[in-house]
């Protein structure tokens, strides 16, 4: 089985002591309501910056606190948000941490300054509406050190997490299905996990009404690849030279280009088997460098190719096709495993090639009664995913927040 490459693995590890001496910290400095901390990987956007807009609105005097790794790369235009911006591995970013009574993340402590954690209020907004086995409910192995790469290594690391997870004092889910996912991932009760509509779909909608309205028709549409990451293998389905070409043939005839979107930590070099001069004429590549946030390009994207990414979730609100390529289905449901049943998701319309898939995308992009059984498709999966498209997920978060953050015991290591 693959060790799935959790690169702050280690550090969890090895922060433990320094935890402990900031619980003791955290006693003897008392939080405040009137700080508010975010953090997300790759920086200001997303469910975080929804939530803190509405927050905003109805507390315009809190100070708001996002930390970030470089501070100097934020752009000016996100500096206009109004947000205080601060290095969190700085002494603000840890005084930050340790004075906020409430803290949001996407995708762990650290978001934030981990030493500053211990006390916080702590709401995971997560970083999708999962379709694959994720936290503890994924079998796949933690990649450790030689020393610990073995079965009390394992139990060690999954200990430390479950630790380290004590701090969620609530976390977000976009519908009740994916409530009883995030549940037993992370092995907390229900009652902790609040079902008020991912704040990212707020985020989502009014990108896309923005962008509709901006838009031009005779701009070329697009097709994005966004495979999801396999725990530090190379994505499997990378087209070979006789696919690129078929590719490029069904993309020209229909107006459209194709944009790669890998994850940030995935693997395999999609431009081996391109052998095309003129190819960025038809394909462009934008990776979590280019643009941290992957939320922000889906208003532009027409046609979405995935796997068994939470972007396709993510994507279902927009109506707009997705196609599934799955060439290791079966190998993966045995190393990751997915919540539910794939072919009920996605309705059966997975294919196995890219010979496949653009046969499919011919038809997708040409063939408006193919398209719109594939919306059908897209649709079912946004009812199960999403219970909340009316743009008030930030609300309800925001008070359920305001109502326990005030009420809830100081959590320590």
């Amino acid at each position: 089985m693959k060790p799935r490459r959790g690169p702050k693995s280690v550090t969890k590890l090895l922060l433990l002591p320094l935890y402990a001496a900031s619980s003791v910290v955290s006693r003897l400095l008392p939080r405040t309501d009137r700080i508010w901390v975010f953090g997300r990987p790759g920086g200001i956007g997303d469910s975080p910056l929804a939530v803190l807009k509405y927050a905003r609105s109805q507390d315009p005097q809190r100070s708001y606190v996002w930390l970030v790794d470089d501070p100097s790369r934020i752009s000016e235009q996100e500096e206009v948000e109004g947000i205080r911006i601060v290095a969190k591995r700085s002494f603000l970013g840890y005084w930050y941490t340790q004075r906020a009574r409430v803290a949001f993340i996407t995708n762990g402590l650290g978001d934030l300054n981990r030493l500053g954690v211990p006390g916080a209020f702590v709401v995971y907004l997560t970083h999708g509406s999962t379709l694959k086995r994720t936290f503890l409910d994924a079998p796949a192995r933690p990649l450790l050190p030689l020393a610990l790469n073995n079965r009390v290594g394992e139990l060690l690391y999954r200990r430390v997490q479950l630790i380290t997870r004590r701090h969620y004092r609530l976390i977000v889910a976009s519908s009740e299905l994916t409530a009883t996912f995030l549940a037993t991932a992370y092995r907390v009760p229900l009652s902790r996990v609040a079902a008020t509509g991912s704040p990212r779909t707020d985020y989502l909608l009014s990108l896309a009404e923005a962008r509709q309205t901006a838009r031009s028709s005779s701009e070329p549409r697009q097709v994005m690849y966004a495979p999801t990451w396999r725990d530090g293998a190379d994505d499997p389905a990378i087209p070979s030279s006789s696919d690129w070409s078929a590719l490029r043939s069904v993309l020209k005839a229909h107006g459209a280009f194709l944009c790669i979107r890998s994850h940030a930590w995935g693997g395999g070099d999609y431009t081996k088997n391109l052998h095309d001069d003129d190819h960025d004429s038809w394909l462009r590549f934008s990776s979590a460098k280019d643009e941290p946030d992957a939320t922000r390009l889906l208003p532009d994207v027409d046609v979405l190719i995935t796997d068994y990414s939470s972007i396709a979730a993510d994507f279902s609100p927009l109506l707009r096709p997705i196609i599934f390529l799955t060439p290791d289905l079966a190998a993966y449901r045995t190393s990751r495993g997915l919540y539910g049943d794939y072919d009920e998701i996605t309705g059966g319309t997975a294919v196995k090639s890219w010979q496949e898939l653009t046969e499919r995308l011919d038809l997708v992009l040409g063939d408006e009664a193919v398209r719109q059984r594939n919306i059908q498709v897209v649709r079912d999966i946004r009812t199960k995913y999403h219970a909340h498209l009316d743009g008030r997920s930030a609300e309800r978060l925001y008070e359920r927040v305001m109502q326990e953050a005030r009420t809830s015991p100081t959590t320590h290591s």
